[in-house]
């Protein structure tokens, strides 16, 4: 009888201390409103409620798109002074839609960027932004390199905003000779802007702690080996994990598995898979030739 006591007196001083708990965790739950601030790419921020119901991780993504596209400011009110700060704007756009899914860039509305990049001023801003910035990787990548001192000016950078956008709009077909560019200039400009090919592109990621071979030996030599393949996109991305989402534009891709593997791509889709490094280059350069 006493042992009977004792466990009802047991169970019975459980279920009071369960009861409190449960009362104060619906309590909780539904009096929480705070706010949470998120940075977004060039430093800015946007303000997010946590306390919305149903709204997860993929919602905060969607509205980190929307809130930098209503941050855009009117067409009509770009100018020199703030060119730069919405070139930057259009950046960490364009970085933020990237992380999205199909799903989730169904849920953005793009109307007023679509709208703002309908304005002549706003497309100058992006073409020359975007041309400029594959200059930069090309001189980076070609053996001439470009000293404006010695050209007596910034020739690269002019040619690019001067004519870029032009061909980038289809309004001519080629650089003028009454330009007065060299052979040299012309070429990258018309290359840049997708008009006329006269050497191969290169993809190259950066390296990170997942890369686990010498990434810039390893390029060097794929450039020295394909440099006689005009026209062709060429990739060496460091690991399996980003590698084949950043060269999805390549014709041919070398990407690090790890341990001493390597997988070769063609135009997106593996074709050879646990290919010894030793031996990567030379069944690369195989693949290339045989299609050729």
């Amino acid at each position: 009888m006493r042992k009977r006591i004792t466990s009802l007196f047991l169970v019975l001083a459980l279920c009071l201390t369960l009861l409190p708990t449960t009362a104060l965790a619906e309590e909780a739950g539904a009096a929480q409103e705070t706010q949470d601030s998120t940075e977004v790419g060039d430093g800015y921020t946007i303000e997010e409620d946590t306390a919305v119901q149903g709204k997860g991780e993929n919602d905060k993504a969607v509205q980190t798109v929307q809130a930098l596209i209503d941050a855009l400011p009117a067409a009509e009110d770009i100018s020199d002074a703030n060119a730069d700060e919405v070139s930057g704007q259009l950046d960490a756009i364009d970085e933020a839609k990237q992380a999205l899914t199909e799903e989730q860039a169904a849920e953005v509305d793009v109307e007023a960027l679509d709208r703002f990049l309908a304005s002549p001023l706003a497309q100058e801003i992006r073409q020359g932004r975007n041309i400029l910035r594959e200059y930069r990787f090309t001189l980076l990548m070609d053996e001439r390199i470009y000293d404006p001192a010695a050209q007596g000016g910034d020739e690269m950078l002019d040619a690019a905003i001067k004519w870029g956008p032009k061909l980038l709009k289809r309004e001519i077909d080629a650089i003028p000779e009454s330009a007065g560019l060299s052979e040299y200039l012309v070429d990258e400009v018309m290359q840049a802007s997708r008009r006329r090919f006269y050497k191969p592109e290169y993809i190259a990621c950066p390296g990170c702690g997942r890369t686990m071979y010498d990434l810039q030996k390893t390029f060097e030599e794929v450039k020295a080996r394909t440099s006689h393949l005009k026209g062709m996109v060429i990739a060496v991305m460091g690991c399996i994990v980003n590698g084949p989402g950043e060269m999805a534009d390549a014709d041919w891709g070398y990407v690090g598995e790890g341990g001493g593997r390597v997988s070769i791509y063609r135009k997106g889709r593996p074709v050879l898979r646990h290919v010894p490094d030793s031996e990567a280059i030379d069944r690369l350069l195989e693949l290339i030739e045989a299609e050729a």
